[in-house]
């Protein structure tokens, strides 16, 4: 069976496997620019609410990844089901050059949740019903939705400034309606 896909050229599709954690930045018009703009995480569970992925960060200057200098850093990222939730997290090594850099994570989606899903917590701070809920001096945006076809739940959080060059733990608290 083939499935013809409506792709113009200024907005490409993005086909992820499960299982698969990506970092994003926003568009602009330059690389150097583009870099400059917050991460954004893209979450896609697999069956078992589990999924990895990491991105290298340099300077773009030095021909060796990883080298004797301190211009780079690894984030490996990780998501794991937690009772009723998801806790997302990260490993960083020299993450001195991403706090250096200001590079932060701004917005996590959660792709693959079971349709219906909503949103009750996250890292322990009770939400109500409103989309935005304080979690210490952040604002944080909380965005839920179905798949266009509608057979998966989806979970949004803007707003969140984790610097990318510091190890966190995100506990997204989940319940079926």
């Amino acid at each position: 069976m083939n499935v013809m896909l409506h792709a113009p050229p200024d907005h490409p599709h993005l086909h992820v496997r499960e299982g698969n954690i990506l970092a994003m930045q926003g568009e602009a018009m330059t690389t150097e620019a583009a870099r400059r703009t917050p991460y954004e995480l893209l979450v896609v569970v697999d069956k078992n609410g589990n999924s990895s992925g990491q991105v290298f960060l340099d300077d773009g200057e030095d021909v060796v990844m990883g080298g004797e200098g301190d211009k780079w850093t690894l984030v490996k990222f990780y998501s794991e089901k937690a009772g009723n939730g998801v806790v997302v997290r990260s490993e960083v090594v020299n993450g001195e050059y991403a706090l250096i850099e200001k590079w932060l994570i701004d917005k996590m989606t959660i792709l693959g949740l079971k349709k219906g899903t909503r949103m009750t917590g996250l890292r322990g701070h009770e939400l109500s019903n409103d989309v935005e809920a304080t979690s210490g001096q952040r604002r944080v945006k909380i965005v839920e939705k179905s798949s266009d076809g509608g057979e998966f739940g989806i979970a949004e959080v803007s707003g969140l400034s984790l610097p990318l060059g510091k190890t966190f733990k995100l506990e997204v608290k989940l319940r079926q309606s």
